[in-house]
Protein backbone atom coordinates (compact mmCIF):
# COMPACT_ATOMS: atom_id res chain seq x y z
CA UNK A 1 0.00 0.00 0.00
CA UNK A 2 3.02 2.33 0.73
CA UNK A 3 4.25 1.84 -2.64
CA UNK A 4 0.77 2.62 -4.70
CA UNK A 5 0.71 5.84 -1.90
CA UNK A 6 4.36 6.81 -3.19
CA UNK A 7 3.74 6.29 -6.98
CA UNK A 8 0.68 8.66 -6.88
CA UNK A 9 2.30 11.55 -5.14
CA UNK A 10 5.28 10.92 -7.80
CA UNK A 11 2.59 11.18 -10.39
CA UNK A 12 0.84 14.03 -9.08
CA UNK A 13 4.41 16.24 -8.70
CA UNK A 14 5.05 14.86 -12.64
CA UNK A 15 1.83 16.46 -14.08
CA UNK A 16 2.56 19.60 -11.34
CA UNK A 17 5.64 20.06 -13.40
CA UNK A 18 4.67 19.85 -16.65
CA UNK A 19 1.70 21.90 -15.94
CA UNK A 20 4.58 24.28 -15.17
CA UNK A 21 6.95 23.66 -17.92
CA UNK A 22 3.68 24.13 -20.47
CA UNK A 23 1.88 27.38 -19.11
CA UNK A 24 5.07 29.51 -20.65
CA UNK A 25 4.24 27.77 -23.98
CA UNK A 26 0.61 28.00 -23.27
CA UNK A 27 1.23 31.78 -23.41
CA UNK A 28 3.93 31.94 -26.49
CA UNK A 29 0.82 30.55 -28.64
CA UNK A 30 -1.34 32.42 -27.57
CA UNK A 31 -4.36 33.31 -29.71
CA UNK A 32 -6.94 35.97 -29.74
CA UNK A 33 -10.15 36.77 -31.57
CA UNK A 34 -12.10 39.95 -31.75
CA UNK A 35 -14.89 38.45 -29.10
CA UNK A 36 -11.72 37.22 -27.00
CA UNK A 37 -10.32 40.85 -27.13
CA UNK A 38 -13.75 41.81 -26.33
CA UNK A 39 -14.18 40.04 -23.08
CA UNK A 40 -11.11 40.85 -21.65
CA UNK A 41 -11.81 44.60 -22.09
CA UNK A 42 -15.65 44.08 -20.39
CA UNK A 43 -13.51 42.43 -17.93
CA UNK A 44 -10.69 44.34 -16.85
CA UNK A 45 -10.63 47.35 -18.95
CA UNK A 46 -9.33 50.46 -16.75
CA UNK A 47 -12.28 52.75 -17.97
CA UNK A 48 -14.43 49.71 -17.58
CA UNK A 49 -13.73 49.26 -14.19
CA UNK A 50 -14.28 52.72 -13.47
CA UNK A 51 -17.42 52.65 -14.67
CA UNK A 52 -18.53 49.85 -13.19
CA UNK A 53 -16.87 51.51 -9.57
CA UNK A 54 -19.33 54.78 -10.51
CA UNK A 55 -22.68 52.94 -11.19
CA UNK A 56 -21.69 50.74 -7.67
CA UNK A 57 -21.68 54.13 -5.95
CA UNK A 58 -24.58 55.37 -7.60
CA UNK A 59 -25.98 52.41 -6.39
CA UNK A 60 -25.10 53.09 -2.72
CA UNK A 61 -26.19 56.91 -2.67
CA UNK A 62 -29.79 55.78 -4.08
CA UNK A 63 -30.00 52.95 -1.12
CA UNK A 64 -29.15 55.78 1.36
CA UNK A 65 -31.60 58.03 -0.21
CA UNK A 66 -34.30 55.03 0.51
CA UNK A 67 -32.87 54.90 4.16
CA UNK A 68 -33.64 59.10 4.60
CA UNK A 69 -37.49 57.88 4.11
CA UNK A 70 -37.33 54.78 7.07
CA UNK A 71 -36.68 55.68 10.65
CA UNK A 72 -33.71 56.53 12.01
CA UNK A 73 -32.84 55.17 15.52
CA UNK A 74 -30.24 56.21 17.61
CA UNK A 75 -28.64 54.97 20.71
CA UNK A 76 -26.24 56.01 23.53
CA UNK A 77 -24.83 53.70 26.55
CA UNK A 78 -22.18 55.37 28.96
CA UNK A 79 -20.86 53.07 31.99
CA UNK A 80 -18.46 55.24 34.82
CA UNK A 81 -16.83 53.66 37.85
CA UNK A 82 -16.51 56.34 40.22
CA UNK A 83 -13.58 56.02 43.07
CA UNK A 84 -14.70 58.77 45.42
CA UNK A 85 -18.22 58.61 45.05
CA UNK A 86 -20.15 61.58 47.07
CA UNK A 87 -20.57 60.64 50.42
CA UNK A 88 -24.44 60.42 52.31
CA UNK A 89 -25.24 63.39 53.49
CA UNK A 90 -27.32 62.89 56.98
CA UNK A 91 -28.44 65.85 59.97
CA UNK A 92 -29.88 64.91 63.45
CA UNK A 93 -33.72 65.81 63.83
CA UNK A 94 -32.29 68.22 66.59
CA UNK A 95 -30.59 70.42 63.99
CA UNK A 96 -33.65 70.14 61.86
CA UNK A 97 -36.11 71.14 64.66
CA UNK A 98 -33.24 74.11 65.51
CA UNK A 99 -33.93 75.28 61.68
CA UNK A 100 -37.74 75.48 61.94
CA UNK A 101 -39.68 78.51 63.52
CA UNK A 102 -42.34 77.42 65.59
CA UNK A 103 -45.28 79.70 66.41
CA UNK A 104 -45.64 81.42 69.64
CA UNK A 105 -47.15 79.97 72.30
CA UNK A 106 -46.39 76.01 71.11
CA UNK A 107 -44.02 74.15 73.12
CA UNK A 108 -40.96 73.11 70.91
CA UNK A 109 -41.23 69.31 70.63
CA UNK A 110 -38.51 67.09 72.49
CA UNK A 111 -36.07 66.63 69.54
CA UNK A 112 -35.23 63.10 68.50
CA UNK A 113 -31.80 61.90 68.72
CA UNK A 114 -32.20 60.38 65.50
CA UNK A 115 -30.47 60.94 62.39
CA UNK A 116 -32.01 61.75 59.17
CA UNK A 117 -30.55 60.77 55.94
CA UNK A 118 -31.07 63.97 53.45
CA UNK A 119 -29.13 61.94 50.54
CA UNK A 120 -28.04 58.61 49.97
CA UNK A 121 -24.68 59.43 48.59
CA UNK A 122 -23.71 58.17 45.55
CA UNK A 123 -22.44 54.42 44.46
CA UNK A 124 -19.04 53.38 42.72
CA UNK A 125 -21.05 53.12 39.67
CA UNK A 126 -22.96 54.68 37.29
CA UNK A 127 -24.58 53.82 33.69
CA UNK A 128 -26.54 55.69 31.47
CA UNK A 129 -28.72 54.19 28.61
CA UNK A 130 -30.94 56.18 26.20
CA UNK A 131 -32.20 55.21 22.59
CA UNK A 132 -34.21 57.66 20.32
CA UNK A 133 -36.44 57.78 16.89
CA UNK A 134 -37.10 59.88 14.54
CA UNK A 135 -39.76 59.56 11.69
CA UNK A 136 -40.49 61.70 8.92
CA UNK A 137 -44.62 61.62 8.32
CA UNK A 138 -45.00 64.57 6.20
CA UNK A 139 -42.12 66.00 4.06
CA UNK A 140 -44.25 66.98 0.95
CA UNK A 141 -42.48 64.61 -1.38
CA UNK A 142 -39.15 65.74 -1.09
CA UNK A 143 -37.84 62.68 0.59
CA UNK A 144 -39.94 60.74 -2.54
CA UNK A 145 -38.15 62.90 -5.02
CA UNK A 146 -34.79 63.01 -3.64
CA UNK A 147 -34.60 58.87 -4.27
CA UNK A 148 -36.15 59.52 -7.56
CA UNK A 149 -33.41 61.28 -8.34
CA UNK A 150 -30.80 59.11 -7.59
CA UNK A 151 -32.72 56.13 -9.04
CA UNK A 152 -32.26 58.18 -12.26
CA UNK A 153 -28.55 58.99 -11.53
CA UNK A 154 -28.19 55.37 -11.26
CA UNK A 155 -30.06 54.46 -14.57
CA UNK A 156 -28.26 57.05 -16.34
CA UNK A 157 -24.42 55.74 -14.97
CA UNK A 158 -26.06 52.20 -15.62
CA UNK A 159 -26.45 53.56 -19.09
CA UNK A 160 -22.79 55.35 -19.49
CA UNK A 161 -21.45 51.85 -18.43
CA UNK A 162 -22.95 50.30 -21.35
CA UNK A 163 -21.94 52.73 -23.99
CA UNK A 164 -18.47 52.90 -22.77
CA UNK A 165 -18.98 48.82 -23.28
CA UNK A 166 -20.05 49.13 -26.61
CA UNK A 167 -17.47 52.20 -27.77
CA UNK A 168 -14.89 50.17 -26.43
CA UNK A 169 -16.15 46.86 -28.25
CA UNK A 170 -16.49 48.92 -31.66
CA UNK A 171 -12.83 50.42 -31.35
CA UNK A 172 -11.62 47.01 -30.79
CA UNK A 173 -13.54 45.28 -33.24
CA UNK A 174 -12.05 48.21 -36.12
CA UNK A 175 -8.31 48.31 -34.77
CA UNK A 176 -8.33 43.92 -35.07
CA UNK A 177 -9.58 44.43 -38.47
CA UNK A 178 -7.03 47.40 -39.28
CA UNK A 179 -4.14 45.19 -37.48
CA UNK A 180 -5.26 42.14 -39.90
CA UNK A 181 -5.62 44.49 -43.04
CA UNK A 182 -2.84 46.23 -42.54
CA UNK A 183 -0.31 43.07 -41.97
CA UNK A 184 -1.05 41.79 -44.91
CA UNK A 185 -0.39 45.02 -46.82
CA UNK A 186 3.02 44.64 -45.10
CA UNK A 187 3.84 41.82 -46.83
CA UNK A 188 3.13 43.29 -50.26
CA UNK A 189 5.01 46.55 -49.79
CA UNK A 190 8.38 45.12 -48.32
CA UNK A 191 8.49 42.93 -51.55
CA UNK A 192 7.77 46.54 -53.13
CA UNK A 193 9.98 47.95 -51.28
CA UNK A 194 13.13 45.82 -52.78
CA UNK A 195 11.45 45.90 -56.37
CA UNK A 196 11.32 49.77 -56.17
CA UNK A 197 15.45 50.16 -54.88
CA UNK A 198 16.18 47.64 -58.01
CA UNK A 199 14.36 50.23 -60.45
CA UNK A 200 16.29 53.15 -58.83
CA UNK A 201 19.72 51.44 -58.93
CA UNK A 202 18.80 50.04 -63.28
CA UNK A 203 17.55 53.54 -63.97
CA UNK A 204 20.83 55.30 -62.52
CA UNK A 205 22.87 52.83 -64.25
CA UNK A 206 21.10 53.35 -67.43
CA UNK A 207 21.57 57.43 -66.51
CA UNK A 208 25.17 57.04 -66.73
CA UNK A 209 24.96 54.99 -70.21
CA UNK A 210 23.05 58.00 -71.40
CA UNK A 211 19.90 55.87 -71.98
CA UNK A 212 17.51 57.72 -69.82
CA UNK A 213 16.99 61.23 -68.55
CA UNK A 214 17.64 63.05 -65.19
CA UNK A 215 13.84 62.70 -65.21
CA UNK A 216 13.48 59.37 -65.00
CA UNK A 217 15.82 58.78 -62.21
CA UNK A 218 14.02 61.16 -60.27
CA UNK A 219 10.22 59.31 -61.26
CA UNK A 220 12.33 55.96 -60.13
CA UNK A 221 13.28 57.74 -56.93
CA UNK A 222 9.79 59.06 -55.95
CA UNK A 223 8.41 55.85 -56.94
CA UNK A 224 10.98 54.58 -54.04
CA UNK A 225 10.71 57.27 -51.57
CA UNK A 226 6.86 56.76 -52.21
CA UNK A 227 6.76 52.78 -51.30
CA UNK A 228 9.30 52.80 -48.46
CA UNK A 229 7.22 55.63 -46.90
CA UNK A 230 3.80 53.85 -47.31
CA UNK A 231 5.73 50.64 -45.96
CA UNK A 232 6.92 52.76 -42.75
CA UNK A 233 3.67 53.98 -42.55
CA UNK A 234 2.00 51.14 -42.28
CA UNK A 235 4.58 49.55 -39.87
CA UNK A 236 4.09 52.22 -37.67
CA UNK A 237 -0.11 52.06 -37.81
CA UNK A 238 0.29 48.60 -37.04
CA UNK A 239 2.16 49.06 -33.62
CA UNK A 240 -0.33 51.55 -32.63
CA UNK A 241 -2.94 49.23 -33.07
CA UNK A 242 -1.39 46.75 -31.24
CA UNK A 243 -0.28 49.59 -28.49
CA UNK A 244 -3.93 50.87 -28.52
CA UNK A 245 -5.45 46.94 -27.84
CA UNK A 246 -3.45 46.32 -25.02
CA UNK A 247 -4.45 49.54 -23.15
CA UNK A 248 -8.19 48.95 -24.08
CA UNK A 249 -7.38 45.20 -22.87
CA UNK A 250 -5.33 46.03 -20.27
CA UNK A 251 -3.19 42.43 -21.87
CA UNK A 252 -0.25 44.93 -21.95
CA UNK A 253 1.66 41.64 -23.24
CA UNK A 254 -0.39 41.62 -26.41
CA UNK A 255 1.86 41.08 -29.63
CA UNK A 256 0.62 41.02 -33.42
CA UNK A 257 1.67 37.33 -33.46
CA UNK A 258 -1.23 36.78 -30.57
CA UNK A 259 -4.28 37.99 -32.64
CA UNK A 260 -6.20 35.41 -35.03
CA UNK A 261 -8.67 37.85 -36.69
CA UNK A 262 -10.89 37.63 -39.57
CA UNK A 263 -12.38 40.67 -40.92
CA UNK A 264 -16.19 40.34 -42.64
CA UNK A 265 -16.00 40.16 -46.00
CA UNK A 266 -17.81 42.93 -48.27
CA UNK A 267 -20.69 40.75 -48.78
CA UNK A 268 -21.28 40.89 -45.04
CA UNK A 269 -20.91 44.39 -45.03
CA UNK A 270 -23.48 45.12 -47.78
CA UNK A 271 -25.57 42.38 -46.28
CA UNK A 272 -26.10 44.83 -42.86
CA UNK A 273 -27.30 47.81 -45.18
CA UNK A 274 -29.48 45.75 -47.00
CA UNK A 275 -31.20 43.93 -43.81
CA UNK A 276 -32.40 47.04 -42.44
CA UNK A 277 -33.40 50.52 -44.22
CA UNK A 278 -32.49 53.75 -42.97
CA UNK A 279 -35.99 54.21 -41.26
CA UNK A 280 -35.66 51.30 -39.31
CA UNK A 281 -32.23 52.05 -38.50
CA UNK A 282 -33.04 55.30 -37.09
CA UNK A 283 -36.20 54.12 -34.84
CA UNK A 284 -33.90 51.38 -33.66
CA UNK A 285 -31.22 53.90 -32.40
CA UNK A 286 -33.77 56.81 -31.07
CA UNK A 287 -36.12 54.01 -29.45
CA UNK A 288 -36.49 54.20 -24.90
CA UNK A 289 -34.51 52.00 -24.58
CA UNK A 290 -31.31 52.83 -26.06
CA UNK A 291 -29.08 54.72 -24.09
CA UNK A 292 -28.32 58.10 -25.53
CA UNK A 293 -32.47 58.26 -25.15
CA UNK A 294 -32.62 56.67 -21.73
CA UNK A 295 -30.21 59.38 -20.39
CA UNK A 296 -32.44 62.23 -21.73
CA UNK A 297 -35.38 61.02 -20.25
CA UNK A 298 -33.37 60.34 -17.01
CA UNK A 299 -31.85 63.44 -16.98
CA UNK A 300 -35.68 65.13 -17.90
CA UNK A 301 -37.44 63.17 -14.54
CA UNK A 302 -34.25 64.41 -12.22
CA UNK A 303 -35.09 67.92 -13.15
CA UNK A 304 -38.92 67.81 -12.71
CA UNK A 305 -37.60 66.22 -9.38
CA UNK A 306 -35.46 69.16 -8.34
CA UNK A 307 -38.68 71.44 -9.54
CA UNK A 308 -40.80 69.48 -7.32
CA UNK A 309 -38.01 69.68 -4.21
CA UNK A 310 -38.17 73.26 -5.03
CA UNK A 311 -41.82 73.95 -4.80
CA UNK A 312 -41.91 71.96 -1.84
CA UNK A 313 -39.12 74.08 0.03
CA UNK A 314 -41.51 77.43 0.27
CA UNK A 315 -42.30 78.62 3.27
CA UNK A 316 -45.70 77.35 3.87
CA UNK A 317 -44.31 73.43 3.11
CA UNK A 318 -42.80 72.28 6.33
CA UNK A 319 -41.83 69.00 7.14
CA UNK A 320 -43.45 66.78 10.12
CA UNK A 321 -41.33 64.29 11.56
CA UNK A 322 -41.93 61.19 14.58
CA UNK A 323 -40.26 62.07 17.70
CA UNK A 324 -39.58 58.93 20.39
CA UNK A 325 -37.51 58.52 23.11
CA UNK A 326 -36.64 56.73 26.36
CA UNK A 327 -33.51 56.43 28.59
CA UNK A 328 -32.54 55.04 31.98
CA UNK A 329 -29.74 56.16 33.97
CA UNK A 330 -28.75 54.77 37.33
CA UNK A 331 -26.24 52.79 39.38
CA UNK A 332 -27.62 49.20 38.76
CA UNK A 333 -27.16 47.98 35.75
CA UNK A 334 -30.47 47.36 34.04
CA UNK A 335 -31.76 43.05 33.75
CA UNK A 336 -28.43 42.19 35.79
CA UNK A 337 -28.01 43.70 38.88
CA UNK A 338 -30.90 43.28 41.37
CA UNK A 339 -33.31 46.73 42.23
CA UNK A 340 -32.91 48.24 38.49
CA UNK A 341 -36.35 47.72 37.96
CA UNK A 342 -37.48 49.47 41.27
CA UNK A 343 -35.76 53.24 40.92
CA UNK A 344 -37.34 56.05 38.96
CA UNK A 345 -34.62 56.25 37.26
CA UNK A 346 -35.75 56.10 33.51
CA UNK A 347 -37.73 58.33 31.19
CA UNK A 348 -39.86 58.47 27.61
CA UNK A 349 -41.34 60.76 26.00
CA UNK A 350 -43.39 60.73 22.30
CA UNK A 351 -44.22 64.33 20.20
CA UNK A 352 -44.22 65.27 16.66
CA UNK A 353 -41.82 68.40 15.31
CA UNK A 354 -42.40 70.66 12.50
CA UNK A 355 -39.86 72.37 10.52
CA UNK A 356 -39.37 74.66 8.00
CA UNK A 357 -37.83 77.75 6.50
CA UNK A 358 -39.79 80.95 7.43
CA UNK A 359 -37.97 83.73 5.09
CA UNK A 360 -34.13 83.62 3.53
CA UNK A 361 -34.23 86.21 1.48
CA UNK A 362 -35.21 85.38 -2.70
CA UNK A 363 -33.61 82.24 -2.01
CA UNK A 364 -36.39 80.22 -2.45
CA UNK A 365 -37.99 81.40 -5.23
CA UNK A 366 -34.55 81.81 -7.29
CA UNK A 367 -34.03 78.08 -6.65
CA UNK A 368 -37.57 77.55 -8.15
CA UNK A 369 -37.35 79.38 -11.25
CA UNK A 370 -33.59 77.81 -11.81
CA UNK A 371 -35.10 74.56 -11.41
CA UNK A 372 -38.11 75.32 -13.89
CA UNK A 373 -35.54 76.49 -16.48
CA UNK A 374 -33.39 73.28 -15.90
CA UNK A 375 -36.43 71.22 -17.28
CA UNK A 376 -36.71 73.58 -20.22
CA UNK A 377 -33.38 72.57 -21.03
CA UNK A 378 -33.40 68.91 -20.32
CA UNK A 379 -36.46 68.80 -22.83
CA UNK A 380 -34.10 70.54 -25.38
CA UNK A 381 -31.14 68.15 -24.91
CA UNK A 382 -33.29 65.41 -25.53
CA UNK A 383 -34.76 66.59 -28.69
CA UNK A 384 -31.05 67.49 -29.78
CA UNK A 385 -29.94 64.23 -28.48
CA UNK A 386 -32.26 62.33 -30.55
CA UNK A 387 -31.84 64.45 -33.85
CA UNK A 388 -27.89 64.10 -33.15
CA UNK A 389 -28.33 60.15 -33.41
CA UNK A 390 -30.91 60.20 -36.33
CA UNK A 391 -28.07 62.21 -38.11
CA UNK A 392 -25.25 59.79 -36.87
CA UNK A 393 -27.49 56.88 -38.23
CA UNK A 394 -28.03 58.78 -41.86
CA UNK A 395 -24.32 59.59 -42.11
CA UNK A 396 -22.86 56.08 -41.54
CA UNK A 397 -24.90 54.59 -43.33
CA UNK A 398 -24.19 56.96 -46.61
CA UNK A 399 -20.96 56.92 -45.84
CA UNK A 400 -20.91 52.95 -46.05
CA UNK A 401 -22.26 53.21 -49.10
CA UNK A 402 -20.00 55.77 -50.39
CA UNK A 403 -17.20 53.21 -49.07
CA UNK A 404 -18.44 50.21 -50.64
CA UNK A 405 -18.58 51.96 -54.00
CA UNK A 406 -15.22 53.26 -53.51
CA UNK A 407 -14.07 49.85 -52.53
CA UNK A 408 -15.87 48.52 -55.76
CA UNK A 409 -14.24 51.06 -58.13
CA UNK A 410 -10.57 50.75 -56.41
CA UNK A 411 -11.11 46.97 -56.28
CA UNK A 412 -11.45 47.07 -60.47
CA UNK A 413 -8.77 49.23 -60.67
CA UNK A 414 -6.66 46.58 -58.57
CA UNK A 415 -7.50 43.79 -60.74
CA UNK A 416 -7.00 45.90 -63.49
CA UNK A 417 -3.58 46.56 -62.61
CA UNK A 418 -3.06 43.18 -61.16
CA UNK A 419 -3.82 42.45 -64.98
CA UNK A 420 -1.50 44.43 -66.21
CA UNK A 421 1.27 42.90 -63.90
CA UNK A 422 0.58 39.74 -64.54
CA UNK A 423 0.83 40.38 -68.40
CA UNK A 424 3.85 42.48 -67.79
CA UNK A 425 5.59 39.26 -65.86
CA UNK A 426 5.07 36.96 -68.65
CA UNK A 427 6.37 39.36 -71.40
CA UNK A 428 9.38 39.74 -68.90
CA UNK A 429 10.22 36.44 -68.19
CA UNK A 430 9.88 36.13 -72.38
CA UNK A 431 12.22 38.68 -72.88
CA UNK A 432 9.55 40.65 -74.54
CA UNK A 433 9.94 44.01 -71.98
CA UNK A 434 13.03 45.20 -70.10
CA UNK A 435 13.15 44.41 -65.74
CA UNK A 436 12.23 48.31 -65.60
CA UNK A 437 8.91 47.56 -67.23
CA UNK A 438 8.31 45.09 -65.21
CA UNK A 439 8.87 46.86 -61.81
CA UNK A 440 7.12 49.80 -62.97
CA UNK A 441 4.01 47.21 -63.12
CA UNK A 442 4.46 46.03 -60.31
CA UNK A 443 4.68 48.71 -58.25
CA UNK A 444 1.41 50.04 -59.60
CA UNK A 445 0.00 46.89 -58.49
CA UNK A 446 0.84 47.97 -55.15
CA UNK A 447 -0.41 51.12 -55.01
CA UNK A 448 -4.08 50.14 -55.97
CA UNK A 449 -3.41 47.50 -52.88
CA UNK A 450 -2.70 50.40 -50.30
CA UNK A 451 -5.83 52.27 -51.90
CA UNK A 452 -7.99 49.19 -51.48
CA UNK A 453 -7.28 48.28 -47.97
CA UNK A 454 -7.55 51.78 -46.63
CA UNK A 455 -11.00 51.56 -47.74
CA UNK A 456 -11.31 48.58 -46.24
CA UNK A 457 -10.62 50.21 -42.92
CA UNK A 458 -12.72 52.87 -43.07
CA UNK A 459 -15.38 51.05 -43.95
CA UNK A 460 -14.77 48.76 -40.66
CA UNK A 461 -14.98 51.63 -38.28
CA UNK A 462 -18.00 52.82 -39.69
CA UNK A 463 -19.65 49.55 -40.09
CA UNK A 464 -18.89 48.58 -36.09
CA UNK A 465 -19.80 52.04 -35.02
CA UNK A 466 -23.15 52.13 -36.93
CA UNK A 467 -23.80 48.96 -35.16
CA UNK A 468 -23.13 50.74 -31.67
CA UNK A 469 -26.10 53.12 -32.26
CA UNK A 470 -28.63 50.76 -33.41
Amino acid sequence: MPLVFDKVVKMKKGLIILILLLCPLCSIFASYTSDDLVAMAKKSSPSIVAERMALRQASDAKTTSFGNMLPNIGYNATGLYIAKPIDPVTMSSEDVAKMLDWPSGIARPNANPEYLTLYEGMENTYYSFGLALTQPIFTWGKLINQYNIFSSLETIQRNNLSISEKKIEAEIRTRSDAHCYLTRLKDSLESATSEASVLLNLVEELKKEGMVTESDVYSALSAKNGIDYARVKVISKIEDQIDKLQTLTAAYNLRSEDLNITPPSLEEYQKFLDESDEITMVVNAISPQKEGVSIADENLKMAKSKYKISLTSLPYTPDVALLASISYSGSSLPFVEKGWSTTNDWNAYVGITVKGTLFNGTKQFANLDSAAADIKKAKANKENAIQTLINSVKTLRRDMHTTISSINYKTATFNEKNESYRIAKEKYETRQISQIDYIKASLEKTEAEVDVVMEYIKLSGLYYTLKALI
